[in-house]
């Protein structure tokens, strides 16, 4: 019945820095971006990287920022090293620098996006396969 996982929600604070930070500092390709609600003043856009699409939405209240520390996403890279020095020269917050995994052989850092989501950075070790 199901067969994939198709797209994540992550909300957004503001829109032109997520896009920018999806897709310039991480790669993502800006899929659609569409205007709606009263007088088009909400956002979506939709980004994708492979066959992974998140779905950036602006919030409808402020409340809907509680709980971003779950780290609703995480991404791979081959060299953590690399990825963490990319991140910092583009200024984005380190939160977690890389550390050994405890529930996988392989390393992870986390970094925040400009609306404060965490987003965990994994490099997979040949163990882990």
């Amino acid at each position: 019945m199901i067969k994939r996982l198709d797209h994540v929600h992550v909300v957004s604070k503001n829109m032109n820095e997520s896009i920018n930070f999806y897709t310039k500092v991480l790669g993502f390709k800006l899929l659609r971006h569409v205007r709606f609600g009263p007088s088009d003043n909400r956002q979506l856009s939709y980004v994708g990287l492979g066959d992974m699409m998140i779905e950036l939405v602006q919030p409808a209240h402020d409340d809907e920022f509680k709980g971003t520390e779950a780290r609703p996403i995480g991404l791979s890279v081959d060299n953590l090293d690399e990825a963490t020095k990319r991140f910092k020269a583009a200024g984005i917050e380190v939160v977690n620098e890389p550390t050994r995994g405890f529930s996988f052989g392989g390393r992870q850092a986390v970094i925040r996006d400009p609306s404060g989501l965490a987003i965990e950075v994994r490099q997979w070790d040949l163990s882990d396969n």
